[in-house]
């Protein structure tokens, strides 16, 4: 009479052994931050999916998992916009432990609040009142932009932790600052300024693929980066472009020479990092542990 209870805790622990394990890593649950997703002991051959909110998470396989492997790691990259609103956001991923069984998996965090500078700055009043034609110029491209953000590719293409696109700079403007120029408003710094003189070399942080390469309205010489996986990073007031569009980049290749085109105020690189459409501060993107969790999972 005894051993029935030893039997089914058994089975319940056995069971919950098997369940996989998620973990997340972020510098911080606010505004403008990058997370990264791990799912460790999922069937390898069934890949999760899964809701950061209303933003669907592309998993990539990595780790364990090859032919006869009993289970796998998954990973995604997630991302906080710079503007979401404070408050509880639900992680809901489906997954499926190594024997096969479901696992809907629900966590709840937390998104606090951030308090982000604001500048005040005297301008040329053309920086603030646009033409017309500039004006409709710059909401084409800033479209075209939003479109390749939402349509990254389902390849991967970095294979480790992200870097600095200018070794040993500093960053001259923070992320997320609010700009009011001449008593004017503006949106919310989308990106890193980072200290650059004309013709120093802007490298790859990571390994993408080129999207964009040509000369815009805000930006100037500006190239586009697709990392794959709902990754993208842009590189902005260039004084020359190095890359052509379409061709596949590594950590470390020159992707154009720093400058003051565009609508810039002096020599710097603009770097601007998106997760799907969430505005992210460059520097979360950095702190994740991908060299980690990558260490394993080479790209094909």
């Amino acid at each position: 009479m005894t051993g029935a209870p030893v039997l089914v805790l058994a089975a319940s622990l056995a069971a919950a052994a098997s369940a996989p394990e998620v973990r997340v890593f972020s510098r911080a649950r606010q505004p403008g931050e990058a997370l990264l997703v791990a799912v460790s002991g999922h069937h390898p051959a069934r890949e999760p999916s899964g809701r950061w909110g209303a933003d669907a998470l592309p998993f990539f396989r990595c780790a364990a998992g090859g032919p006869g492997a009993a289970s796998a790691t998954y990973l995604a990259i997630a991302g906080i916009d710079l503007e979401a609103p404070a408050g509880r956001r639900a992680l809901d991923l489906s997954l499926v432990d190594a024997a096969g069984a479901a696992r809907p998996y629900r966590k709840v965090l937390e998104v606090r609040r951030k308090r982000f500078p604001t500048r005040r700055l005297k301008v040329a009043p053309g920086f603030v009142e646009l033409a017309a034609a500039d004006l409709q110029r710059a909401e084409a491209e800033a479209r075209r932009l939003n479109a390749l953000y939402r349509t990254a590719a389902p390849a991967r293409w970095f294979d480790g932790s992200f870097v600095m696109p200018v070794l040993g700079a500093r960053t001259t403007s923070r992320f997320g600052e609010r700009s009011v120029f001449n008593g004017q408003a503006r949106a919310p710094h989308g990106g890193a300024d980072i200290r650059a003189s004309t013709g120093t070399a802007i490298r790859a942080p990571q390994g993408g693929k080129v999207v964009v390469a040509e000369d815009m309205f805000f930006q100037g010489k500006a190239v586009m980066l697709d990392h794959g996986r709902g990754l993208t990073s842009v590189y902005a007031h260039l004084s020359e472009l190095r890359v052509p569009v379409g061709a596949r980049v590594r950590a470390g290749d020159v992707l154009g020479l720093a400058g003051a085109t565009g609508r810039a105020t002096g020599a710097h690189l603009h770097w601007s990092v998106r997760v799907g459409a969430a505005r992210v501060d460059p520097a979360s993107v950095m702190g994740l542990p991908l060299d980690r969790w990558l260490r394993d999972c080479p790209l094909r």
